[in-house]
């Protein structure tokens, strides 16, 4: 009886063990998911991209600077941060312009593309403050 009750055991820890692999692998697929649709944060972030010139960063920072703004340009996510490798030059104390409606969670495939667009332009701003020793 020994031997019929250690094999019932066992089947039941590697029945157990196979559920367990099956549960935890579900979610663990190559497939991607597609993205929700457009939100609040894709309408925000188009209307802040409407007002800038993507197309020439520089001319933004040079007309910024002569206003007296010498602010990087960050991009939310966690917190609001510089993007490229100007981050390391931010300190406590400096004041960062953030994008409004950027996100590290894009709520859609427009507006993932919308915060490629706004991190682009905040790198090559930040470049032109950099060059001009603003920051």
């Amino acid at each position: 009886m020994s031997s019929l009750s250690n094999r019932c055991t066992r089947n039941i820890v590697l029945q157990s063990a196979v559920v367990a692999v099956v549960l935890l692998t579900a979610g663990c697929s190559q497939r991607q998911v597609g993205y929700g649709k457009s939100g609040p944060n894709t309408a925000v972030l188009k209307q802040t991209l409407s007002k800038l010139d993507l197309q020439n960063p520089a001319s933004d920072a040079k007309a910024r600077i002569a206003a007296g703004d010498r602010r990087p340009v960050g991009i939310y996510g966690y917190a609001c941060s510089v993007p490229g490798p100007l981050n390391h030059r931010v300190t406590l104390s400096t004041e960062i312009r953030c994008l409004d409606g950027t996100s590290d969670v894009a709520e859609s495939e427009e507006h993932h593309h919308l915060i490629e667009q706004a991190t682009a332009y905040a790198e090559a701003y930040d470049d032109e403050l950099h060059r001009d020793g603003v920051f």
